[in-house]
């Protein structure tokens, strides 16, 4: 039988209420038991997703807010083992942007275990840092440095589970009130690399 593995972030949805939707939907479908792996502060799902795939699982269920689905998405880059979107965040961007379901868990998870894959983009962003080091980080919405990185990293995350996306121009205006521009140079596919100052890329 296929096994799934479901990849939780335990400050969006507590395990046992996640189990009560996933373990029945899992049987109904014909799978095995689900690996449940618990996500971290250090490291929101890339690692869990890999573990995943070392452990043969044939999909992986990505349950949180954007930035679970990103890191999970980062996890399974270059296998063939698919993620179930099961959107549980503030923003859920990727879901929105696929139009699926936001508010009915149950709903996403049965079409983790019963659903078509499909296909979606996911880039890659490199980073060069002044001392040669080279940073990369994989994404399926959008990637941010300066400003909106700010504010992102900056909302508070008890302020968002009680206003939702209120709680971004909170933050955004915060970091209106002290952010610079940056002296970059950027480069896309084969141009020439130039140079800006940008409070944004």
């Amino acid at each position: 039988m296929p096994t799934a593995a479901v990849v939780f972030n335990p400050t969006k949805i507590d395990r046992e209420e996640l189990a009560k939707v996933v373990d029945p939907a899992a049987r109904r479908a014909g799978w095995d038991e689900s690996v449940w792996l618990e996500t971290a502060e250090d490291d929101p799902g890339t690692g869990m997703a890999k573990e995943a795939i070392e452990r043969g699982c044939d999909v992986v269920l990505a349950v949180g807010g954007d930035g679970t689905i990103r890191a999970v998405a980062e996890g399974l880059r270059g296998s063939d083992v698919p993620m179930g979107l099961c959107p549980q965040g503030t923003g859920n961007l990727l879901a929105r942007n696929l139009e699926l379901t936001l508010d009915n868990l149950e709903e996403s998870v049965d079409a983790a275990f019963r659903g078509v894959a499909r296909p979606v983009d996911l880039a890659v962003a490199e980073l060069r840092r002044p001392d040669g080091a080279v940073d990369e980080a994989a994404f399926v919405v959008m990637a941010g440095v300066g400003l909106d990185a700010q504010i992102m990293s900056s909302t508070d995350e008890d302020l968002k589970k009680k206003v939702g996306m209120l709680a971004y121009v909170k933050a955004g205006l915060e970091a209106l009130q002290n952010n610079r521009r940056m002296r970059l140079w950027y480069k896309l596919d084969d141009d020439a690399p130039q140079p800006a100052r940008l409070h944004t890329v």
